[in-house]
Formats: structure tokens, C-alpha cells, sequence
């Protein structure tokens, strides 16, 4: 199997790769950054093409909270933009996609959420990530089929729970897909509460 990994030298991705190469077998593609800038649609998909991955995991994220604040078209972009050409190429090489999100899409007061509650982001952080989980319900299919089928794609996400610290693994939740994963995901650590 082989699996393209979005933010692999970050905490999140770096541990995805190594669970994967490690304990998996798994042949892993991580581009650096500079390498591949997932704001743009044609060199996102030019080296998922490349490298016709078995499965996608999105994992990048823009961690710079002066930043998302100051420029909020930018922080759109570098996550929701990001999000879509992701689908948009796993989608062009029948690879599934794997989209980290985290429980900031919660408000909090759900106390345990589960899937079916209905999210409610408080911060910007959390609005980004709920507008990425939408992009890939919406965009991700299976060959032949339309859109918006998310019970039925190969596409999921998977929210992180709990606030892990840098030796801590929480067990993740995927959304769409139905099925646990094998292996643990790392949290993704989000940005400071604003």
C-alpha cells in the first residue's frame, strides 16, 4: 500500500508516517511543503498523480494563529482550499482520503460527542476544520458516483479527541467511513483558544 501524507514532517503527520512505515508495511510519500503547496490545485495534483497513492491523510495544517486571524482568506484557503484539492485529486486517482480533524468543532457543551451530534465550532480553528469535514462529504465519491454520498464513499475524516500532549495517542473517531481504524491517530494539537 501506498500513502501520501499531507503535513508529514508536522507532530501529526510525522506519526502517521512512522505508524504506517513502521507498523504497517506501508510505502509512504510525505512532500515537504515546499515541494508541494496544497493551496495549489494543479501541483496537488500533479504529485498525487505522480505517486498514485492507495490512500491519501491529510494532516497539514496552518499553525500560525497570528496568522489565521490576521488573514482570514489565507487561513481559509491553506485549509478548506487545501481540503478540496486533496478530495479532488485522491478522487482523480480512485485513492481514498483521510481527512484529521479535531473535536474544536464542538463548542464543548456536548460533553462526549459523538458523530451524530451536530457540531458547533467556537473559534476559527474549529469553523476551518467543520468547513474541511463538509468539503470532503460533499466532493469525495467512488468512481461513477456523484458527490454528497458520504456514507457510501472511501473518504472519511477523523475527528482527534482530547487535548494530547506531546507523548500522549488518542484513539480516534472516523465519520464517514463507518470502520475504526487500525492504528491510533495522533492528536493534532490545536492552536491557542482565542
Amino acid at each position: 500500500m501506498r500513502v501520501w501524507v499531507s503535513g508529514g514532517s508536522g507532530f501529526v503527520g510525522s506519526n502517521v508516517v512512522k505508524v504506517f512505515s513502521e507498523q504497517h508495511g506501508a510505502e509512504m510519500v510525505a512532500p515537504a511543503h515546499g515541494d508541494v503547496d496544497l493551496t495549489e490545485s494543479e501541483a496537488v495534483r500533479a504529485s498525487v498523480a505522480e505517486h498514485r497513492p492507495d490512500a491519501i491523510v491529510h494532516t497539514a495544517i496552518l499553525n500560525d494563529l497570528p496568522t489565521m486571524l490576521a488573514d482570514r482568506r489565507a487561513a481559509w484557503v491553506a485549509y478548506v482550499g487545501a481540503t478540496r484539492h486533496l478530495v479532488d485529486a485522491a478522487n482523480d486517482v480512485g485513492a481514498k482520503l483521510v481527512l484529521v480533524s479535531t473535536d474544536w468543532v464542538f463548542d464543548g457543551s456536548q460533553g462526549g460527542a459523538d458523530e451524530t451530534a451536530p457540531p458547533n465550532p467556537i473559534n476559527l480553528y474549529g469553523v476551518l476544520k467543520l468547513a474541511s469535514e463538509l468539503v470532503v462529504t460533499e466532493r469525495a465519491r467512488q468512481r461513477g458516483e456523484r458527490p454528497g454520498r458520504a456514507h457510501r464513499s472511501p473518504h472519511g475524516q477523523v475527528r482527534v479527541t482530547g487535548r494530547p500532549s506531546r507523548t500522549d495517542c488518542h484513539a480516534a473517531r472516523p465519520m464517514a467511513s463507518g470502520a475504526r481504524p487500525s492504528a491510533p491517530v495522533i492528536g493534532d494539537g490545536p492552536p491557542a483558544r482565542t
